[in-house]
């Protein structure tokens, strides 16, 4: 994982995640939105990577905060 690494949503992820939330369906999303079933597909996947590599350092974070003297975390 890149030290640069952000964790944000998009525009498009956030209007993907919209139509989902409006249309009740992916595809139904993707047509709304003019893009394709997998254009749609692909950004929730990315998010959902994101999600899941911010969880995880968080959680490596956390863990070691707990163990550090409170001076330093």
């Amino acid at each position: 994982m890149s030290l640069m690494t952000t964790y944000y949503l998009s525009e498009k992820e956030k209007d993907v995640l919209e139509g989902i939330l409006k249309e009740g369906s992916i595809s139904k999303a993707a047509k709304r939105l003019g893009i394709s079933d997998s254009t749609a597909a692909m950004r929730l996947r990315r998010l959902k990577d994101r999600y899941a590599k911010a969880k995880d350092f968080i959680e490596a974070v956390d863990y070691y905060k707990r163990k550090m003297p409170g001076r330093y975390m």
